[in-house]
Protein backbone atom coordinates (compact mmCIF):
# COMPACT_ATOMS: atom_id res chain seq x y z
CA UNK A 1 0.00 0.00 0.00
CA UNK A 2 2.81 2.37 0.81
CA UNK A 3 4.30 1.86 -2.66
CA UNK A 4 1.04 2.92 -4.21
CA UNK A 5 0.86 6.01 -2.00
CA UNK A 6 4.50 6.89 -2.77
CA UNK A 7 3.90 6.93 -6.52
CA UNK A 8 5.86 10.16 -7.00
CA UNK A 9 9.11 8.79 -5.57
CA UNK A 10 11.16 8.18 -8.70
CA UNK A 11 14.10 6.56 -6.89
CA UNK A 12 11.82 4.08 -5.11
CA UNK A 13 10.00 3.24 -8.33
CA UNK A 14 13.32 2.69 -10.12
CA UNK A 15 14.49 0.39 -7.32
CA UNK A 16 11.29 -1.63 -7.57
CA UNK A 17 11.84 -1.84 -11.32
CA UNK A 18 15.36 -3.19 -10.79
CA UNK A 19 14.10 -5.78 -8.29
CA UNK A 20 11.40 -6.87 -10.74
CA UNK A 21 13.95 -7.26 -13.53
CA UNK A 22 16.19 -9.30 -11.25
CA UNK A 23 13.22 -11.61 -10.63
CA UNK A 24 12.43 -11.72 -14.38
CA UNK A 25 9.06 -10.02 -13.85
CA UNK A 26 9.50 -8.05 -17.06
CA UNK A 27 6.08 -6.42 -17.41
CA UNK A 28 5.97 -5.36 -13.76
CA UNK A 29 9.50 -4.01 -14.04
CA UNK A 30 8.63 -2.00 -17.13
CA UNK A 31 5.68 -0.41 -15.36
CA UNK A 32 7.79 0.64 -12.38
CA UNK A 33 10.57 2.01 -14.61
CA UNK A 34 8.26 4.05 -16.81
CA UNK A 35 6.56 5.51 -13.75
CA UNK A 36 10.01 6.39 -12.40
CA UNK A 37 10.94 8.14 -15.65
CA UNK A 38 7.70 10.09 -15.54
CA UNK A 39 9.21 11.81 -12.48
CA UNK A 40 12.40 12.74 -14.37
CA UNK A 41 15.56 11.20 -15.80
CA UNK A 42 16.71 8.17 -13.84
CA UNK A 43 19.78 6.14 -14.84
CA UNK A 44 18.68 3.05 -12.92
CA UNK A 45 15.29 2.98 -14.58
CA UNK A 46 16.93 3.35 -18.01
CA UNK A 47 19.33 0.48 -17.29
CA UNK A 48 16.49 -1.77 -16.15
CA UNK A 49 14.50 -0.92 -19.26
CA UNK A 50 17.52 -1.84 -21.34
CA UNK A 51 17.45 -5.28 -19.74
CA UNK A 52 13.75 -5.62 -20.49
CA UNK A 53 14.25 -4.64 -24.13
CA UNK A 54 17.10 -7.15 -24.43
CA UNK A 55 14.86 -9.91 -23.12
CA UNK A 56 12.23 -8.98 -25.73
CA UNK A 57 14.82 -8.85 -28.53
CA UNK A 58 14.24 -5.10 -28.93
CA UNK A 59 17.89 -4.46 -29.65
CA UNK A 60 17.85 -0.82 -30.74
CA UNK A 61 15.65 0.28 -27.84
CA UNK A 62 17.91 -1.60 -25.42
CA UNK A 63 21.00 0.13 -26.80
CA UNK A 64 19.47 3.59 -26.51
CA UNK A 65 18.34 3.03 -22.93
CA UNK A 66 21.73 1.63 -21.94
CA UNK A 67 23.51 4.59 -23.51
CA UNK A 68 21.28 6.98 -21.57
CA UNK A 69 21.98 5.17 -18.30
CA UNK A 70 25.77 5.53 -18.61
CA UNK A 71 25.39 9.16 -19.73
CA UNK A 72 23.44 9.93 -16.55
CA UNK A 73 25.57 7.82 -14.19
CA UNK A 74 28.93 6.85 -15.71
CA UNK A 75 30.14 5.81 -12.25
CA UNK A 76 27.90 2.71 -12.05
CA UNK A 77 29.65 -0.46 -13.31
CA UNK A 78 26.42 -2.41 -13.90
CA UNK A 79 25.25 0.25 -16.34
CA UNK A 80 28.41 -0.20 -18.42
CA UNK A 81 28.04 -3.98 -18.28
CA UNK A 82 24.50 -3.72 -19.63
CA UNK A 83 25.65 -1.28 -22.31
CA UNK A 84 28.29 -3.79 -23.38
CA UNK A 85 25.66 -6.51 -23.78
CA UNK A 86 23.40 -4.17 -25.75
CA UNK A 87 26.34 -3.23 -27.97
CA UNK A 88 27.07 -6.91 -28.63
CA UNK A 89 23.58 -7.77 -29.83
CA UNK A 90 23.72 -4.67 -32.02
CA UNK A 91 27.02 -6.00 -33.43
CA UNK A 92 28.92 -2.94 -32.20
CA UNK A 93 32.00 -4.84 -31.04
CA UNK A 94 34.25 -1.82 -30.51
CA UNK A 95 31.68 -0.22 -28.22
CA UNK A 96 31.27 -3.46 -26.28
CA UNK A 97 35.02 -3.75 -25.74
CA UNK A 98 35.19 -0.12 -24.67
CA UNK A 99 32.33 -0.57 -22.19
CA UNK A 100 34.05 -3.48 -20.49
CA UNK A 101 37.24 -1.41 -20.32
CA UNK A 102 35.23 1.32 -18.57
CA UNK A 103 34.09 -1.21 -15.97
CA UNK A 104 37.69 -2.28 -15.39
CA UNK A 105 38.66 1.35 -14.79
CA UNK A 106 36.09 1.59 -12.00
CA UNK A 107 37.65 -1.22 -9.97
CA UNK A 108 41.05 -1.99 -8.52
CA UNK A 109 43.20 -4.22 -10.69
CA UNK A 110 43.19 -7.78 -9.39
CA UNK A 111 39.77 -7.50 -7.74
CA UNK A 112 36.99 -9.90 -8.69
CA UNK A 113 34.84 -7.22 -10.44
CA UNK A 114 37.87 -6.05 -12.43
CA UNK A 115 38.63 -9.65 -13.43
CA UNK A 116 35.03 -10.34 -14.43
CA UNK A 117 35.03 -7.32 -16.76
CA UNK A 118 38.39 -8.42 -18.20
CA UNK A 119 36.97 -11.88 -18.90
CA UNK A 120 34.04 -10.32 -20.73
CA UNK A 121 36.39 -8.08 -22.70
CA UNK A 122 38.47 -11.13 -23.57
CA UNK A 123 35.39 -12.79 -25.04
CA UNK A 124 34.79 -9.77 -27.27
CA UNK A 125 38.41 -9.79 -28.43
CA UNK A 126 38.27 -13.48 -29.32
CA UNK A 127 34.95 -13.03 -31.10
CA UNK A 128 36.44 -10.46 -33.47
CA UNK A 129 39.61 -12.50 -34.03
CA UNK A 130 42.07 -10.97 -31.54
CA UNK A 131 42.91 -14.43 -30.27
CA UNK A 132 46.32 -13.83 -28.72
CA UNK A 133 45.10 -10.89 -26.62
CA UNK A 134 41.78 -12.53 -25.83
CA UNK A 135 43.16 -15.88 -24.70
CA UNK A 136 45.66 -14.17 -22.39
CA UNK A 137 42.94 -12.00 -20.82
CA UNK A 138 40.55 -14.96 -20.58
CA UNK A 139 42.80 -16.37 -17.85
CA UNK A 140 41.29 -13.66 -15.63
CA UNK A 141 38.25 -15.93 -15.18
CA UNK A 142 40.37 -17.93 -12.74
CA UNK A 143 40.26 -14.95 -10.34
CA UNK A 144 36.48 -14.62 -10.06
CA UNK A 145 34.69 -17.61 -11.58
CA UNK A 146 36.66 -20.26 -9.73
CA UNK A 147 34.44 -23.32 -10.24
CA UNK A 148 37.40 -25.44 -9.23
CA UNK A 149 38.03 -27.51 -6.12
CA UNK A 150 40.62 -26.33 -3.65
CA UNK A 151 43.95 -27.69 -4.78
CA UNK A 152 47.47 -27.11 -3.61
CA UNK A 153 48.83 -28.23 -6.99
CA UNK A 154 50.33 -25.45 -9.12
CA UNK A 155 48.79 -24.35 -12.41
CA UNK A 156 50.50 -26.08 -15.31
CA UNK A 157 52.43 -24.13 -17.92
CA UNK A 158 53.57 -25.63 -21.22
CA UNK A 159 57.19 -25.12 -20.18
CA UNK A 160 56.87 -27.96 -17.67
CA UNK A 161 56.99 -31.61 -18.77
CA UNK A 162 53.98 -33.74 -17.86
CA UNK A 163 55.70 -37.06 -18.48
CA UNK A 164 54.99 -39.38 -15.57
CA UNK A 165 53.06 -36.65 -13.73
CA UNK A 166 49.52 -36.80 -12.37
CA UNK A 167 47.38 -33.91 -13.59
CA UNK A 168 44.03 -32.72 -12.31
CA UNK A 169 42.23 -31.80 -15.53
CA UNK A 170 39.22 -29.70 -14.52
CA UNK A 171 36.45 -29.34 -17.10
CA UNK A 172 34.64 -26.00 -17.06
CA UNK A 173 31.28 -24.35 -17.76
CA UNK A 174 28.34 -26.16 -19.40
CA UNK A 175 28.07 -29.75 -20.54
CA UNK A 176 28.63 -28.75 -24.18
CA UNK A 177 31.80 -26.85 -23.24
CA UNK A 178 33.01 -29.85 -21.28
CA UNK A 179 32.43 -32.17 -24.24
CA UNK A 180 34.54 -29.79 -26.34
CA UNK A 181 37.32 -29.94 -23.74
CA UNK A 182 37.49 -33.75 -23.80
CA UNK A 183 39.66 -33.40 -26.93
CA UNK A 184 42.66 -32.56 -24.75
CA UNK A 185 42.64 -35.93 -22.99
CA UNK A 186 44.38 -37.28 -26.11
CA UNK A 187 47.12 -34.68 -25.76
CA UNK A 188 47.63 -35.30 -22.05
CA UNK A 189 47.94 -39.03 -22.58
CA UNK A 190 50.24 -38.44 -25.53
CA UNK A 191 52.74 -36.54 -23.38
CA UNK A 192 52.73 -39.26 -20.74
CA UNK A 193 50.47 -37.77 -18.08
CA UNK A 194 48.18 -39.66 -15.74
CA UNK A 195 44.80 -37.90 -15.96
CA UNK A 196 42.39 -37.25 -13.12
CA UNK A 197 39.41 -35.51 -14.69
CA UNK A 198 36.81 -33.42 -12.87
CA UNK A 199 33.54 -32.59 -14.57
CA UNK A 200 29.77 -32.64 -14.67
CA UNK A 201 28.27 -35.95 -13.56
CA UNK A 202 26.90 -36.57 -17.07
CA UNK A 203 30.39 -36.34 -18.56
CA UNK A 204 31.36 -39.43 -16.62
CA UNK A 205 29.06 -41.42 -18.93
CA UNK A 206 31.22 -40.42 -21.91
CA UNK A 207 34.59 -41.39 -20.43
CA UNK A 208 34.30 -45.03 -21.64
CA UNK A 209 33.83 -43.63 -25.17
CA UNK A 210 37.25 -41.94 -25.17
CA UNK A 211 39.94 -43.65 -27.19
CA UNK A 212 42.43 -43.30 -24.35
CA UNK A 213 41.94 -45.55 -21.33
CA UNK A 214 43.05 -44.89 -17.79
CA UNK A 215 41.19 -41.63 -17.11
CA UNK A 216 40.06 -41.35 -13.50
CA UNK A 217 36.80 -39.39 -13.47
CA UNK A 218 35.76 -37.46 -10.36
CA UNK A 219 32.18 -36.16 -10.15
CA UNK A 220 31.37 -32.94 -8.24
CA UNK A 221 31.37 -33.24 -4.47
CA UNK A 222 33.90 -36.04 -4.31
CA UNK A 223 37.41 -35.69 -2.86
CA UNK A 224 40.17 -35.01 -5.36
CA UNK A 225 43.32 -37.14 -5.09
CA UNK A 226 46.72 -35.49 -4.82
CA UNK A 227 48.22 -34.42 -8.14
CA UNK A 228 51.33 -32.74 -9.49
CA UNK A 229 49.65 -30.18 -11.73
CA UNK A 230 46.27 -28.49 -11.97
CA UNK A 231 44.90 -27.68 -15.44
CA UNK A 232 41.66 -25.70 -15.99
CA UNK A 233 40.44 -27.13 -19.30
CA UNK A 234 39.57 -23.80 -20.94
CA UNK A 235 43.17 -22.67 -20.38
CA UNK A 236 44.48 -25.28 -22.82
CA UNK A 237 44.13 -23.07 -25.95
CA UNK A 238 46.13 -20.33 -24.22
CA UNK A 239 48.85 -22.58 -22.81
CA UNK A 240 49.24 -24.81 -25.87
CA UNK A 241 48.73 -21.91 -28.27
CA UNK A 242 52.03 -20.37 -27.18
CA UNK A 243 53.78 -23.38 -28.68
CA UNK A 244 51.46 -24.76 -31.35
CA UNK A 245 49.37 -21.75 -32.41
CA UNK A 246 45.59 -21.62 -32.10
CA UNK A 247 44.75 -24.32 -34.64
CA UNK A 248 47.37 -26.63 -33.22
CA UNK A 249 46.11 -25.98 -29.70
CA UNK A 250 42.53 -27.06 -30.45
CA UNK A 251 43.29 -29.89 -32.86
CA UNK A 252 42.75 -33.49 -31.84
CA UNK A 253 42.34 -36.96 -33.25
CA UNK A 254 38.81 -36.90 -34.67
CA UNK A 255 36.47 -38.26 -33.71
CA UNK A 256 37.48 -38.41 -30.07
CA UNK A 257 34.25 -39.97 -28.77
CA UNK A 258 33.30 -43.47 -29.91
CA UNK A 259 29.81 -44.50 -28.78
CA UNK A 260 28.59 -48.06 -29.41
CA UNK A 261 26.41 -48.57 -32.48
CA UNK A 262 22.77 -49.19 -31.54
CA UNK A 263 20.57 -48.44 -34.55
CA UNK A 264 22.59 -49.39 -37.60
CA UNK A 265 20.70 -52.34 -38.99
CA UNK A 266 21.32 -53.57 -42.51
CA UNK A 267 20.03 -52.38 -44.82
CA UNK A 268 19.98 -48.78 -43.68
CA UNK A 269 16.62 -46.97 -43.76
CA UNK A 270 15.79 -45.44 -47.13
CA UNK A 271 15.21 -42.02 -45.57
CA UNK A 272 17.99 -39.91 -44.10
CA UNK A 273 18.13 -39.98 -40.30
CA UNK A 274 18.61 -36.42 -39.01
CA UNK A 275 18.64 -35.06 -35.45
CA UNK A 276 17.18 -31.65 -34.60
CA UNK A 277 17.80 -29.34 -31.64
CA UNK A 278 16.32 -25.84 -31.63
CA UNK A 279 16.36 -24.81 -27.95
CA UNK A 280 19.24 -24.54 -25.49
CA UNK A 281 19.18 -24.10 -21.74
CA UNK A 282 16.82 -21.16 -21.07
CA UNK A 283 19.07 -20.08 -18.18
CA UNK A 284 21.99 -19.46 -20.56
CA UNK A 285 22.90 -15.76 -20.69
CA UNK A 286 22.40 -15.57 -24.47
CA UNK A 287 19.56 -18.05 -24.89
CA UNK A 288 17.19 -15.31 -26.07
CA UNK A 289 19.27 -14.98 -29.22
CA UNK A 290 20.85 -18.42 -29.70
CA UNK A 291 17.60 -20.46 -29.48
CA UNK A 292 14.64 -20.53 -31.84
CA UNK A 293 11.16 -22.01 -32.02
CA UNK A 294 10.34 -25.28 -33.75
CA UNK A 295 8.24 -23.25 -36.18
CA UNK A 296 11.43 -21.55 -37.40
CA UNK A 297 12.64 -24.96 -38.62
CA UNK A 298 9.66 -25.54 -40.91
CA UNK A 299 11.69 -25.29 -44.18
CA UNK A 300 13.85 -28.14 -42.87
CA UNK A 301 10.87 -30.20 -41.72
CA UNK A 302 9.36 -29.81 -45.20
CA UNK A 303 12.29 -31.61 -46.87
CA UNK A 304 11.01 -35.01 -48.09
CA UNK A 305 12.92 -38.23 -47.61
CA UNK A 306 14.04 -37.47 -44.04
CA UNK A 307 13.18 -39.04 -40.69
CA UNK A 308 13.74 -36.50 -37.92
CA UNK A 309 14.92 -37.31 -34.41
CA UNK A 310 14.34 -34.92 -31.51
CA UNK A 311 17.52 -34.17 -29.53
CA UNK A 312 15.71 -31.89 -27.10
CA UNK A 313 15.20 -32.01 -23.38
CA UNK A 314 12.02 -30.64 -21.85
CA UNK A 315 8.43 -31.83 -21.96
CA UNK A 316 7.11 -28.91 -23.99
CA UNK A 317 9.70 -29.37 -26.74
CA UNK A 318 9.11 -33.14 -26.86
CA UNK A 319 5.35 -32.68 -27.23
CA UNK A 320 5.94 -30.24 -30.09
CA UNK A 321 8.33 -32.73 -31.69
CA UNK A 322 5.79 -35.54 -31.46
CA UNK A 323 3.18 -33.35 -33.14
CA UNK A 324 5.71 -32.66 -35.91
CA UNK A 325 6.18 -36.39 -36.49
CA UNK A 326 9.66 -36.74 -35.00
CA UNK A 327 11.05 -39.68 -33.09
CA UNK A 328 11.32 -38.63 -29.44
CA UNK A 329 13.63 -40.11 -26.79
CA UNK A 330 13.94 -39.95 -23.03
CA UNK A 331 17.46 -38.59 -22.62
CA UNK A 332 16.91 -37.37 -19.05
CA UNK A 333 20.13 -38.13 -17.18
CA UNK A 334 21.35 -40.27 -20.10
CA UNK A 335 24.03 -38.47 -22.06
CA UNK A 336 25.48 -41.83 -23.07
CA UNK A 337 22.16 -42.76 -24.66
CA UNK A 338 22.06 -39.49 -26.60
CA UNK A 339 25.62 -40.13 -27.78
CA UNK A 340 24.61 -43.55 -29.09
CA UNK A 341 21.67 -42.07 -31.02
CA UNK A 342 23.70 -39.13 -32.39
CA UNK A 343 26.46 -41.49 -33.46
CA UNK A 344 24.05 -43.40 -35.69
CA UNK A 345 22.49 -40.36 -37.40
CA UNK A 346 23.30 -39.27 -40.93
CA UNK A 347 23.42 -35.66 -39.77
CA UNK A 348 22.37 -33.31 -36.99
CA UNK A 349 21.07 -29.75 -37.19
CA UNK A 350 21.33 -27.74 -34.00
CA UNK A 351 21.54 -24.32 -32.46
CA UNK A 352 24.65 -23.58 -30.38
CA UNK A 353 24.07 -25.98 -27.50
CA UNK A 354 25.24 -29.35 -26.17
CA UNK A 355 24.00 -31.76 -28.91
CA UNK A 356 26.02 -29.83 -31.51
CA UNK A 357 29.23 -30.38 -29.51
CA UNK A 358 28.32 -34.02 -29.00
CA UNK A 359 27.82 -34.57 -32.73
CA UNK A 360 31.10 -32.80 -33.53
CA UNK A 361 33.03 -34.89 -31.00
CA UNK A 362 31.54 -38.11 -32.41
CA UNK A 363 32.16 -37.06 -36.02
CA UNK A 364 28.52 -36.97 -37.10
CA UNK A 365 27.98 -34.27 -39.75
CA UNK A 366 26.41 -31.34 -37.91
CA UNK A 367 25.17 -27.98 -39.12
CA UNK A 368 25.14 -25.38 -36.40
CA UNK A 369 22.65 -22.54 -36.75
CA UNK A 370 24.29 -19.42 -35.32
CA UNK A 371 23.00 -15.97 -34.35
CA UNK A 372 24.69 -12.96 -35.91
CA UNK A 373 26.33 -12.34 -32.51
CA UNK A 374 27.70 -15.83 -31.87
CA UNK A 375 29.68 -17.34 -29.03
CA UNK A 376 33.33 -16.30 -29.28
CA UNK A 377 34.64 -19.71 -30.34
CA UNK A 378 32.83 -19.55 -33.70
CA UNK A 379 34.11 -16.10 -34.73
CA UNK A 380 32.16 -13.80 -37.00
CA UNK A 381 32.89 -15.27 -40.43
CA UNK A 382 33.27 -18.54 -42.26
CA UNK A 383 31.46 -21.87 -42.42
CA UNK A 384 34.25 -24.05 -41.01
CA UNK A 385 35.75 -24.37 -37.55
CA UNK A 386 38.99 -26.03 -36.41
CA UNK A 387 37.10 -27.29 -33.38
CA UNK A 388 35.13 -29.93 -35.32
CA UNK A 389 35.95 -31.09 -38.88
CA UNK A 390 32.42 -32.50 -39.31
CA UNK A 391 30.73 -29.22 -38.37
CA UNK A 392 29.41 -26.59 -40.77
CA UNK A 393 28.49 -23.13 -39.43
CA UNK A 394 25.33 -21.55 -40.86
CA UNK A 395 25.00 -17.94 -39.77
CA UNK A 396 22.25 -15.37 -39.49
CA UNK A 397 22.74 -12.43 -41.82
CA UNK A 398 20.47 -10.25 -39.66
CA UNK A 399 20.39 -10.47 -35.89
CA UNK A 400 17.31 -12.38 -34.73
CA UNK A 401 16.32 -13.59 -38.23
CA UNK A 402 16.72 -17.35 -38.67
CA UNK A 403 15.44 -17.45 -42.25
CA UNK A 404 18.80 -17.55 -44.05
CA UNK A 405 20.61 -20.27 -42.02
CA UNK A 406 17.50 -22.45 -41.86
CA UNK A 407 16.90 -22.23 -45.60
CA UNK A 408 20.59 -22.90 -46.22
CA UNK A 409 20.35 -26.03 -44.06
CA UNK A 410 17.22 -27.13 -45.95
CA UNK A 411 19.08 -26.79 -49.28
CA UNK A 412 22.04 -28.84 -48.01
CA UNK A 413 19.67 -31.46 -46.62
CA UNK A 414 17.79 -31.69 -49.93
CA UNK A 415 21.11 -32.29 -51.67
CA UNK A 416 21.91 -35.14 -49.29
CA UNK A 417 18.51 -36.70 -50.00
CA UNK A 418 19.19 -36.58 -53.74
CA UNK A 419 22.61 -38.18 -53.26
CA UNK A 420 21.06 -40.94 -51.17
CA UNK A 421 18.40 -41.69 -53.79
CA UNK A 422 20.81 -41.51 -56.76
Amino acid sequence: DRLVLDKNNGALLANMGAISVHNRAWDVGEDFCRRALAQGNNAFACSSLAAIHLQRKERVEAYLRAQTSVHLRPDIPDHWMRLAIAAQVNLDWDAAEDAYSKVMNLFQEGSKPHAEAMTCRAIIKMTVGKWAEGLAEYESRLVWKHPFPDSTAPLWDDDESLYGKTVCFCLEQGVGDQIMCLRWVNYLHGVGAKVIMLGHTLIGQLVPMLKENGVTFIAPGNPVPACDWFIPAMSMPYVLGKTYGLKGAVSSIFPYLHPPVVMRDEPRPTNLQVGLCWQGNPEHHNDTYRSMSLKDLQPILDVPGVDFHCLQHGVEEKVAALKAGMTVYNFDGRLDYMAEIVGDLDAAISVDTMPAHLAGAIGTPVWMLLPAAPDFRWGLNGNETPLYPSMRLLRQTTMGDWKFPVEEAAIILSGMVKERSA
